[in-house]
């Protein structure tokens, strides 16, 4: 079961799974081609909830109760979880802004930042009502924008949060995905 995209500065996408790893579909004379990542075997059984890249196009995975995962290009690989630092184990997803900066949305942790090799977490947060981060956006701006289940859209900016809920005009406060158009 494919359970999320992600896609690389090459154009081809990677394929994140619910317990067989990665997968990578590159587009080669207009036809598809998909191989399983060749670092597969430290992700099997893990279901994965998120794959994106950081600016030195290594990749990241998060995972449904393993944390999350840093793969060098020279498949060096990373572990984060509660016995590494990160605050909590179940992640819906992550991203990475342009400073370098890793931005995770946790099932219960809140939000979370990996920078300069240590985490920062914003759970607990005003407003959070159950720490639950189903998605993080990195503006063009350098706002963070993150989906807290049920307590409507924040977004961050120079460590000032603001809230944007039913109240005052988002049309719901479930919100389950973030994207930016050009």
């Amino acid at each position: 079961v494919v359970t999320c995209l992600g896609k690389d500065e090459k154009n081809n996408y990677w394929l994140g799974t619910g317990g067989e790893g990665l997968f990578i579909v590159s587009i080669v004379n207009g036809k598809a081609q998909m191989k399983p990542f060749a670092y597969n075997d430290k992700l099997k059984g893990m279901e994965i909830s998120s794959v994106f890249f950081d600016n030195r196009n290594n990749v990241w995975v998060t995972t449904v109760g393993f944390g999350s995962v840093w793969i060098k290009e020279n498949g060096e690989t990373q572990y984060f979880n509660k016995t590494t630092g990160l605050n909590f184990n179940s992640i819906h997803c992550g991203i990475t802004d342009e400073f370098g900066d890793i931005w995770m949305g946790t099932s219960g942790g809140g939000l979370v930042k990996f920078s300069s090799g240590a985490f920062l977490s914003y759970a607990n947060y005003e407003g959070f009502k159950n720490n639950n981060v189903f998605a993080v956006l990195c503006d063009k701006e350098d706002a963070v924008w993150i989906d807290v289940y049920g307590s409507g859209l924040f977004r961050l900016k120079s460590g000032e949060l603001k809230k944007f809920t039913e109240e005052n005009g988002l049309k719901s406060n479930f919100i389950r995905a973030l994207f930016q158009d050009s």
